[in-house]
């Protein structure tokens, strides 16, 4: 006698299934409708608190104060964000650049690998702060210095994961490959290069933020233009107020460079689903 096969009621099969897009979208809002509350109550807290305890604007501005600089100064802000910029992205695209082509190179050549790690990780153990004075001295005050500094801090994590991307490649895929007679470049560009690109990817998330972190510290050892020379000169003049305000435009900086990072991830490394 034929039986009819048992479905599970519908209750159990929708909690095991995965929620829709428009719950996740509607969550996605909520934390952001979350964050943006938490981020005007901190700032609501931070201009009461200033008030109340009748705090130096030397030491410590009020929003209302930074805010006040910022609109009054926001082409001469602009103007040395601009400079920054083009600082973090040339650093960030050489060091990307070199490192990502000499992690191919190291990965082809085991011999090319034990004469180059030693001399990458001596260069990742020197102080970058210790080097900036030489690299205004072989590369003089403008914006090459800074330049090469933020392509020196940023080489090391990107050339590193790159590496350890292309290690990452199942055995099997490479087994399978040379069954297929596969040529050198052919299992690089098929099996290596899509194995290695969340973790290039990992390397350049962390990369584009310490690009900033090289250009700001060039700039403060000695330059003439860029957010950096700005809150240093700020500084120095007392001018606190001003100086939150070019910080305010250095962290606007860094987070929309994170995010152009994460969204070329998100449109290559696509297969890896939300990141």
């Amino acid at each position: 006698m034929a039986t009819s096969k048992a479905t599970p009621p519908p209750e159990a099969a929708g909690s095991l299934a995965e929620p829709l897009p428009e719950e996740v979208m509607g969550h996605g809002r909520a934390h952001w409708w979350g964050a943006g509350a938490l981020f005007v109550l901190l700032i609501g807290l931070w201009e009461a608190a200033c008030v109340a305890l009748a705090v130096a604007p030397h030491l410590l501005p009020r929003p209302s104060a930074i805010w006040h600089e910022i609109w009054t100064g926001f082409d001469v802000l602009l103007r040395h964000t601009w400079v920054t910029t083009l600082e973090v992205l040339a650093g960030f695209v050489i060091a990307a650049i070199v490192g990502i082509l000499l992690a191919v190179a190291v990965d082809r050549s085991r011999w090319l690998s034990a004469i180059i790690h030693p001399y990458v990780i001596v260069l990742q153990a020197t102080p970058k702060v210790a080097l900036a004075p030489f690299l205004i001295i072989w590369f003089g005050f403008g914006i090459t210095s800074k330049i090469a500094m933020a392509a020196l801090i940023t080489f090391f994590p990107i050339f590193v994961n790159a590496i350890a991307g292309f290690a990452a490649v199942s055995p099997r895929m490479l087994d399978l490959m040379t069954v297929l007679r596969a040529s050198p470049r052919q299992v690089m560009w098929k099996a290596k290069v899509p194995a290695a690109l969340p973790y290039i990817f990992a390397g350049l998330e962390i990369g584009i933020l310490l690009a900033l972190i090289g250009a700001i510290v060039g700039e403060f050892v000695s330059s003439t233009a860029g957010l950096g020379y700005l809150i240093a000169n700020y500084n120095f003049q007392l001018k606190t107020a001003a100086a939150f305000a070019a910080l305010v435009m250095l962290v606007l900086l860094g987070v929309v460079s994170y995010g152009v990072v994460m969204l070329a991830k998100r449109r290559i490394v696509f297969w890896l689903g939300k990141v």
